[in-house]
């Protein structure tokens, strides 16, 4: 379902194949240029939401690059070297925070302690976004487009709401979104709990223009 800046449905598939129709109608707007690859259509503040993220189908038809799946599911696992940067970047930060004593800090095993001990709680938050290393130009080559995972105990389900700068709507959110489900349910499990609702705010959802032609092909209904 598509509604003013929001794209909600039941299953991780429907609700990115929304998004995707929600971008590719915005065909008449700016196009925004980058400098990471060309130049853009982009919806600012859109909200992500999945009712039943773990029902199916969670892997649309309409996505071209199985590959990227399969990539992006290390995107919140532990740390391992030889991994692409982003990947790096983000699991170092959720199982390795560099804290000011010193020592690694697993994000993840206190948010699991935090809900055990205290499930109503508002604090079970990990911070991706790290502005000494992100912030200043030059300072990282691809920062994680992710800024902060906050996970909440509501009708004794887990939920999940996410915070992103940035994300690839075409390539990279049908791959986020899974990754992303993958940690909640790893987390749920811990905590021996059902899945219960995704969020997914994204400042900048966008769609680069060197892909709209394979995005058309995909959705062809949305074809001028």
């Amino acid at each position: 379902m598509l509604s003013d800046g929001a794209v909600s449905g039941g299953t991780i598939a429907e609700v990115w194949e929304d998004s995707m129709r929600l971008l590719l109608r915005q065909r008449g707007a700016a196009v925004i240029d980058t400098d990471t690859g060309g130049g853009t259509m982009e919806f600012e503040g859109l909200v992500l939401r999945v009712r039943n993220p773990a029902a199916e189908p969670r892997i649309s038809d309409r996505y071209v690059d199985p590959q990227l799946i399969a990539d992006y599911g290390g995107l919140f696992s532990r740390t391992r070297r030889g991994r692409p940067t982003e990947i790096t970047t983000v699991a170092d930060r959720l199982f390795a925070w560099p804290a000011a004593n010193g020592r690694k800090l697993d994000q993840i095993r206190r948010i699991v302690t935090e809900l055990k001990d205290n499930p109503n709680s508002r604090r079970a938050v990990a911070q991706i976004w790290h502005p000494e290393r992100d912030l200043p130009a030059g300072a990282a080559q691809s920062p994680s487009g992710h800024c902060h995972l906050y996970f909440s105990v509501r009708e004794e389900a887990l939920n999940l709401t996410v915070s992103s700068r940035s994300v690839d709507a075409w390539n990279g959110e049908l791959p986020n979104l899974l990754a992303l489900v993958g940690l909640q349910q790893r987390v749920a499990d811990r905590l021996q709990l059902p899945l219960g609702l995704f969020v997914h705010f994204v400042a900048s959802y966008h769609l680069y223009i060197r892909d709209l032609p394979s995005a058309l092909a995909a959705f062809p209904e949305e074809e001028p």
